[in-house]
């Protein structure tokens, strides 16, 4: 899906795209399309959407995992909360990555959240889930990335790109964002990496969600 201006979709054809019944038919088509595709994120959907729209479709996946489990009468949280916590927790998360998340919750690879069927308990996994599998998966496709990336001419930024790259940093410096995805803007690299990021999509994983010592490497790996 492009993301630009002209090319959402109305929401009732999102929510057919994004449904949780497509969930299989998209893990079958391949993880890079749902990790590396043109999905937008969660944060984007909100913009386009609406916050209201945005919960409507959180709420969707929500109720595949407590469904799918049989755990309806017993999942009490408030979605609506959820689905904001969900938001402001794992805003660059891809749409399709949080239904890759719900399909490895009906596989049974988060057995602990059908002991405690809780929003605390499916925040916490969703942290576990973009700190080891998501990050496996995307670890998969990299060096296929750096080395597309290294093929292709490396043109300058331009000025529209150059302001991108500075209202990101100076985002940063909100202590709660900072609290949430660490000090990486005060890295030698953190320009490079939000260029890489936000600009070039050459970078996969969001730099916040990157240990200190993977983007140490991933700098290290820069030509030049």
């Amino acid at each position: 899906m492009n993301t630009g201006a002209d090319s959402w979709p109305d929401f009732k054809s999102f929510m057919d795209r994004y449904a949780p019944a497509r969930i299989p038919r998209y893990v079958a088509s391949g993880l890079r399309r749902m990790y590396l595709g043109s999905a937008p994120t969660l944060a984007q959907v909100a913009a386009h959407y609406g916050e209201v729209s945005y919960r409507i479709w959180v709420t969707a996946m929500v109720e595949a995992i407590v469904r799918f489990a049989g755990l309806a009468g017993r999942f009490t949280t408030d979605l609506a909360v959820l689905a904001d916590m969900i938001l402001t927790r794992f805003p660059t998360l891809k749409v399709t990555e949080v239904m890759h998340f719900v399909y490895l919750c009906q596989c049974g690879d988060y057995e602990s959240f059908y002991g405690n069927p809780s929003g605390r308990a499916l925040l916490g996994l969703m942290t576990r889930y973009v700190r080891t599998d998501r990050e496996r998966v995307l670890a998969a496709f990299r060096d296929d990335i750096r080395r597309e990336a290294d093929a292709a001419p490396r043109a300058a930024l331009s000025p529209g790109e150059a302001a991108v790259v500075s209202e990101v940093l100076a985002a940063m410096e909100d202590p709660e964002f900072s609290e949430r995805n660490g000090s990486w803007r005060c890295e030698p690299w953190a320009c490079a990496m939000a260029r890489a990021y936000f600009v070039d999509r050459t970078l996969a994983t969001f730099p916040g969600d990157m240990t200190a010592a993977a983007r140490r490497r991933w700098a290290q790996a820069l030509p030049g």
